[in-house]
């Protein structure tokens, strides 16, 4: 039963390594009228480095521009007979996915409207939980004691990917001790 637990934790430990440290904006595009606007063109524009990424809208009105670095965002729509609109103050952080919907208004495409705001932050693995909870009518008891033979290796909400692979390498190492000592 160890060996499984070690080898599970190295498996979790050489997943961790393959991650990017990068966010996704999504959203969708539609008129006033909250039809979709399948002709628009959706730009992402990194403020810091100038990268631009453009992207067509599908034909649900929908984009999305995955591994994007952290940092500071304008998005941009734009459509044939409708002003261009942009969304700027957007601030992107490590495994956001931003949902940043644009609404164009009717219009020359010369005009523009810009709204400038912050993305809401939206904190996946509280959603997750509260999910979970819902659905399995569950109560959220919180950290559980598990003794002083067997140590609880606790993470910050804050922790990176390389400290997360720091402490699952250390719970092997304690594990495989462990195992020696029984």
């Amino acid at each position: 039963m160890r060996r499984v637990s070690v080898v599970l934790c190295c498996i979790a430990a050489c997943q961790l390594l393959a991650q990017q440290d990068s966010g996704t904006i999504l959203g969708s595009v539609r008129d006033a009228q909250d039809a979709v606007v399948t002709s628009a063109e959706v730009s992402i524009r990194n403020i810091d480095t100038g990268v631009v990424k453009n992207t067509p809208v599908t034909s649900t009105g929908g984009y999305s521009v995955p591994f994007l670095v952290p940092g500071n965002y304008s998005v941009t729509a734009a459509a044939s007979g409708f002003k261009k609109t942009v969304r700027t103050g957007i601030r992107l952080r490590v495994a956001d996915q931003l949902v940043i919907d644009m609404r164009l208004e009717i219009g020359a495409v010369s005009e523009s409207v810009t709204v400038e705001a912050t993305a809401p932050l939206v904190d996946s693995a509280n959603i997750t939980l509260a999910t979970v909870k819902q659905m399995m009518d569950a109560l959220h008891v919180g950290p559980i004691l598990l003794g002083t033979d067997r140590p609880a290796h606790i993470l910050t909400p804050s922790v990176t990917s390389r400290g997360i692979v720091n402490m699952t390498a250390l719970a092997v190492v304690e594990a495989a001790q462990r195992a020696q000592v029984s």
